[in-house]
């Protein structure tokens, strides 16, 4: 799988991150642009037609330096528009700018430190980076909240979305706590109420081939 096939993969979470936003905002009856500037949901929006288009291969890589030029205009348009930071990283990670999009993440998190995602997002840059001690700080930070969130119920009423939550919880565990074993006993147990889940065989396959580093130098 290259980076551009994994980064479809990203890009959807992106999606499902904006369209959750977006669910949330109408039960609270708001609209898009009560959220946001209207200035900075339209730089936003013409950012991620381009990125879709090198996703999918209709445009060159080099196109995205068009996408984090307007990303970069719509956080200064509206500097809580957690979308475009979302997706001004996607963009820079693609680039291979690591080291900007480390800076993006402290960016957001000097402002948003309860933000436990970029966060992460920060860790793993970190990790790739060989900043190590940096790496592990951050880590244990996400890991105390981790150790707080509740514990998934695993049984044979589980659904699609619940498989889909145990296979992240395992994949933080894999990846904040460096804990293989838990996060393979997780997986193992979904099995044995789902099996035949690809999702599931795919983590496991990943989890118990790899080390975290090179997980992440695969996803990165």
């Amino acid at each position: 799988m290259n980076k551009l096939q994994l980064a479809k993969i990203s890009y959807l979470v992106s999606l499902l991150t904006v369209f959750s936003l977006l669910i949330s905002c109408n039960l609270n009856n708001k609209s898009e642009e009560q959220i946001y500037s209207k200035r900075s949901i339209e730089l936003n929006d013409a950012a991620t037609a381009i990125q879709m288009k090198v996703v999918s291969g209709e445009w060159p890589k080099d196109s995205l330096e068009s996408a984090v030029g307007l990303y970069r205009a719509s956080i200064a348009e509206d500097s809580t528009n957690r979308i475009s930071y979302l997706n001004y990283y996607n963009s820079l990670q693609l680039l291979d700018r690591y080291a900007d999009a480390e800076k993006l993440c402290t960016e957001w998190i000097r402002n948003n430190p309860g933000d436990h995602d970029f966060r992460l997002k920060r860790a793993n840059l970190y990790t790739i980076q060989g900043k190590k001690e940096l790496a592990e700080k951050e880590y244990i930070i996400i890991g105390e909240w981790l150790d707080n969130q509740p514990p998934l119920l695993i049984d044979s009423t589980i659904d699609k979305a619940g498989v889909e939550q145990v296979v992240t919880r395992a994949y933080n565990l894999f990846i904040i706590k460096n804990d293989t074993s838990e996060a393979l006993r997780l997986l193992h147990k979904i099995q044995e109420v789902y099996p035949g889940n690809g999702y599931t065989e795919y983590a496991i396959n990943q989890i118990s081939t790899m080390s975290r580093e090179e997980y992440l130098d695969h996803i990165h």
